[in-house]
């Protein structure tokens, strides 16, 4: 039905853009597992891929999309970027959904 890709910024609109890309990264079921599975603590893709796709580079693609829309954010550690969860994204959609109410 939706393209998997980031909606194409309108030039005077990046909440638009903002909001349409946070919402296609919360419609995808392994997004959402993900932010449900940092939300307990923070993981390297490594460790969050066997309950995600079981594929590390379709988990590094969800991870990826999730920090471009600010739901994520990432430090390397050793070798490895380790990913926790940012408030920053969620309290925009919180905001956006309110409008509803």
């Amino acid at each position: 039905m939706f393209n998997s890709e980031f909606p194409a910024p309108l030039p005077n609109d990046p909440d638009y853009v903002y909001e349409n890309a946070a919402f296609l990264a919360l419609g995808h079921p392994p997004s959402r597992r993900i932010l449900e599975l940092l939300r307990v603590q923070p993981r390297t893709a490594f460790e969050l891929s066997p309950h995600v796709s079981g594929h590390i580079h379709a988990t590094d693609r969800w991870l990826r999309d999730l920090e471009a829309t600010g739901f994520v954010s990432s430090t390397v550690v050793a070798k490895s970027k380790v990913y926790r969860l940012e408030g920053n994204a969620m309290e925009r959609v919180r905001t956006w959904l309110a409008g509803f109410d």
